[in-house]
């Protein structure tokens, strides 16, 4: 069973973007060049893993009906795709 029902590809943990896609040499380029021009610290940080959080458990159910269509699985960044689909 997945740990998402959402049928999306996964999104990125920093918010943007799918989480198999790379920018390429020129949008990274261009993108350090606009850092360096707001004299931002720049540095590559990897994403914090599920593990790296203490969540803690739900603390309500969805009634019998609806119970399909939620996970209390820690699945890694928040996938907002699932209630979007659901609208």
């Amino acid at each position: 069973m997945p740990d998402t029902l959402s049928r999306r590809p996964p999104r990125r943990f920093w918010g943007w973007g799918q989480a198999d896609a790379a920018l390429d040499s020129r949008e990274q380029s261009n993108l350090r060049f606009m850092l360096d021009q707001l004299g931002a610290v720049q540095g590559e940080a990897a994403p914090p893993r599920v593990e790296d959080f203490a969540l803690r458990a739900p603390r309500i159910s969805p009634p019998a009906a609806l119970a399909a269509m939620f996970s209390s699985a820690a699945t890694g960044p928040a996938q907002p795709q699932l209630r979007q689909e659901l609208r």
